[in-house]
């Protein structure tokens, strides 16, 4: 097995035992071709989080050696052989915390003029940020503890974050997403969600 991380995601240390009990479940089950983790995406700071559908919910992040797993797009997950079939996975019960939009305004705007320029066709096809960053469907504040690696990082950091939430403009898709995010908390379905995987 390969475990995947990418730079701005932490394993939860809660999550260790287990994703490791987990890969010696799937150890002698070909069937299972990778493992999903669990997300928690900060945004703004470390004491927000995002929960709407514009926010995967799990991915996966445990990929077994020699199943013709490739990385896709910008990594975000893994399809399968040529044709690109998707992952067959298995939930892990582990979690990843991610804390790539938990930055400085300053450094929000540089990740912003980055991503236009790798993913959305060059820069200034977004609107920029302002003063704040603008607000997000579905965001609530994080009750949870962070991964005892990360308390010195956002301590170090917790007066030069994002200020607060400056007002978004009203859309079809903010409206899409409140609806399908009322209708995920009322019945635990989270509808047109993507998955690059296949449960098993």
């Amino acid at each position: 097995w390969a475990i995947y991380i990418q730079a701005d995601e932490i394993l939860h240390e809660d999550g260790v035992e287990p994703l490791r009990s987990a890969l010696a479940q799937a150890a002698g089950d070909t069937r299972v071709e990778g493992l999903l983790v669990d997300f928690v995406h900060f945004y703004g700071t470390p004491d927000w989080v995002g929960s709407s559908r514009s926010w995967y919910r799990r991915e996966v992040r445990a990929v077994r050696l020699g199943a013709g797993l490739r990385s896709r797009g910008d990594a975000q997950g893994f399809r399968v052989g040529d044709e690109g079939r998707r992952v067959r996975a298995r939930p892990s019960g582990a979690a990843y915390y991610h804390y790539g939009w938990a930055r400085p305004l300053d450094a929000l705007r540089l990740k912003q003029a980055t991503d236009d320029q790798l993913y959305h066709g060059g820069a200034g096809k977004r609107v920029p940020l302002g003063e704040r960053l603008p607000a997000d469907v579905g965001l609530r504040r994080f009750a949870g503890r962070h991964p005892a690696c990360m308390e010195p990082w956002i301590a170090s950091r917790r007066g030069r974050m994002s200020p607060g939430f400056g007002p978004r403009r009203w859309d079809a898709r903010r409206l899409s997403l409140m609806a399908t995010l009322a209708v995920e908390r009322i019945t635990g379905w989270r509808p047109f969600e993507y998955k690059n995987y296949v449960e098993v």
